[in-house]
């Protein structure tokens, strides 16, 4: 199923949206706006430090069975994984760990709207230190 609409910038050119890029779009935004509520939620019956270990499990575990399904995930060359694992590290698992202790002192709310405004806060420290 795709759906048609017209793009309010190239008039009567025609852009097709496919279902499956709709879907796509409802349940990451569905995920994104409930990571928040089920932290709190995970905070109750587990620690910060666990609770981070376990929903990257659950994430690895899931990317894993899409990669081997799909047949369309390469694995990275050898020469690239210890900058992947870096990566992983910093960006992935020290992330979680301290937005769920963060969380473990803050409401929901107040966690998504810190999060939300890291966009302004990257652009204002991008322009006193790069100009």
């Amino acid at each position: 199923m795709t759906l048609t609409v017209a793009p309010y910038n190239t008039g009567s050119m025609k852009t097709r949206i496919d279902a499956r890029l709709l879907m796509a779009v409802a349940v990451t935004a569905f995920f994104a706006a409930s990571v928040y509520s089920g932290i709190g939620a995970g905070l109750e019956a587990y620690d910060p430090g666990p609770l981070s270990l376990l929903r990257l499990l659950s994430a690895s575990v899931a990317l894993a069975f899409y990669a081997l399904l799909s047949r369309r995930v390469r694995l990275p060359a050898v020469r690239d994984l210890p900058a992947a694992a870096l990566s992983g590290l910093l960006g992935f698992a020290a992330y979680n760990v301290a937005l769920a202790y963060g969380q473990a002192t803050v409401s929901a709310g107040t966690a998504s709207q810190l999060h939300a405004s890291i966009p302004v806060f990257t652009a204002l420290l991008a322009v006193a230190f790069l100009g």
